[in-house]
């Protein structure tokens, strides 16, 4: 794999017990649908707002990588029936999206992929764990990070991309569920 200067790298898995090849299917045909593939995601690293819509204003291209966990989301969910780019103003979710969480990505051009993702190159690139090496931010309950190469890389730790995107304008949004 090449190494992009810029990525978000997040940890995915089955959602709702939908199966993995599924939720793939279903995304690459949301692309198909309406041009874009909204992955939906929460937590209170990589906002919307406050860390992924900067990260991307520094300099595009910003590729998403995204790693298979074994800890998969087996609670409840409510489709979101509207997105904000900004926390304010809301538009309806796009014909032919589905998506759930606090948040989305915002893709193009996902496909799968067999690469890998080495981590001791990559650090922290926004937000209060700025140039935090990936290798020990991704550890434990953090399941995402916005990145940059590293200066001087920290080790090896390879990691299997089974996803990867173009991450696109907006970038992210905030969702909104009924």
């Amino acid at each position: 794999m090449d190494q992009p200067s810029r990525v978000i790298v997040m940890k995915v898995g089955v959602h709702l017990s939908e199966p993995w090849r599924a939720i793939v299917e279903r995304k690459l045909a949301e692309e198909r649908a309406a041009g874009v593939a909204y992955w939906g995601y929460g937590g209170s690293v990589c906002h919307p707002l406050t860390q992924v819509q900067p990260f991307a204003e520094q300099g595009l291209p910003v590729a998403v990588l995204m790693i298979r966990t074994v800890s998969d989301f087996l609670g409840n969910s409510t489709p979101a029936v509207a997105e904000s780019r900004d926390g304010r103003a809301w538009e309806p979710i796009p014909q032919g999206v589905t998506t759930s969480g606090r948040y989305a990505l915002i893709l193009r051009s996902l496909r799968e992929t067999t690469e890998e993702l080495d981590l001791g190159a990559y650090e922290v690139a926004i937000g209060p764990k700025d140039g935090t090496p990936l290798t020990s931010y991704l550890r434990g309950r953090v399941d995402k990070a916005c990145a940059r190469l590293a200066s001087t890389p920290r080790g090896s730790d390879r990691l299997r991309v089974v996803l990867r995107a173009d991450l696109v304008a907006p970038y992210a949004v905030v969702l909104q569920t009924t």
